[in-house]
């Protein structure tokens, strides 16, 4: 008699599973930290050090630029005063080459707006790089322009192409000019009204850092700085703007001594070695240079930047107009 095997009886199936663990809870990202408005920002992220940069450690840019237009000024008054039309001619030879050079380099300019609008032309080259041989070419190319005529009248075609060259080319200064006013030099960013008044906290706080503040300083700078910068929304005259450099330099002659007084008298307080004083003070002295700078360029800030606006609609038809007319003058020449 064969045995009755009994089943087994079943469990759950839960009972062979290990206990459940709790599931790890991460905590929460924390948000990235936002400074209020009125706080101070961080110096390494702000135009304060682009400002400081253009300041004091853009001389040998200025120096270049300098040098440059001093050079080509020279060459200009040297062709005018040595007439070379015994040796150039405008229809053949070096005097033929040198228009077409000079109306080469005058139509590369188109390059600059083009690479600045098209990002897909970055192919070329740099947009600064681009802007850096914008200014040369528009100042070599009239030059060699005024080679090519010996500085003399002709055609009324060419006579109307030379005469719009030469408007182009000193509409540009007047345009690099407003263009370093609303910029951090030839080749910085933009500045704004808010980045001006942030950096004008830092360097005010840092000022107060530096020495204990006196009350004949402090009075000094803000009767400066309420004069001197317009209200929000309002565009300075322009007797207030392009008086703002002398009277910056006004302020800055007033304000050196009590500046003076100020850290020394400090140093004298806390018993410091004169070395240490002097060094606070060469510290103190550049950050006050800095503030008065930030106040000229905010109170001239919106007059300059409606004067490049209004310049820009003139510049560009002025451009077509002279591209239009030296092409005309080309055609004519070898036409008839």
């Amino acid at each position: 008699m064969s045995a009755v095997i009994k089943p087994l009886p079943l469990r759950p199936q839960t009972d062979n599973l290990a206990p459940a663990q709790p599931i790890p809870v991460l905590p929460p990202k924390a948000a990235p930290v936002v400074a209020p408005p009125g706080e101070h920002r961080d110096p390494n992220r702000s135009g304060l050090r682009q400002h400081v940069a253009e300041l004091f450690y853009s001389t040998g840019d200025r120096l270049g630029t300098l040098f440059f237009f001093l050079v080509m000024t020279a060459v200009i008054v040297a062709g005018y005063r040595l007439r070379l039309d015994r040796f150039i001619t405008p229809e053949y030879g070096s005097g033929y080459l040198l228009g077409i050079a000079g109306g080469s380099l005058m139509l590369l300019l188109l390059i600059y707006p083009l690479r600045k609008r098209y990002p897909r032309l970055a192919w070329l080259g740099s947009a600064r790089g681009w802007f850096q041989a914008h200014m040369m070419m528009g100042v070599v190319g009239p030059a060699c322009i005024l080679y090519h005529c010996n500085y003399q009248l002709g055609a009324l075609n060419s006579n109307i192409a030379l005469i719009c060259m030469l408007v182009v080319a000193g509409s540009g200064l007047f345009g690099r000019y407003f263009y370093t006013r609303i910029h951090y030099g030839l080749y910085g960013t933009q500045i704004t009204r808010v980045q001006l008044k942030q950096d004008m906290e830092l360097t005010r706080s840092r000022l107060k850092e530096l020495f204990l503040f006196e009350s004949a300083l402090a009075d000094c700078l803000h009767a400066f700085e309420k004069n001197a910068v317009p209200p929000d929304g309002e565009t300075a005259r322009l007797v207030h703007a392009l008086s703002m450099g002398l009277r910056t330099h006004w302020v800055y002659g007033k304000a050196v001594p009590l500046l003076r007084r100020a850290v020394f008298a400090e140093g004298e307080s806390l018993d410091w070695d004169p070395k240490h004083t002097r060094r606070r003070y060469a510290d103190a002295l550049r950050v006050l240079t800095v503030h008065l700078d930030l106040v000229r360029k905010l109170s001239q800030i919106s007059f300059f930047e409606r004067l490049f606006s209004l310049w820009h609609i003139l510049h560009v038809p002025l451009f077509v107009m002279m591209v239009i007319t030296a092409v005309a003058h080309i055609i004519a020449v070898h036409v008839f």
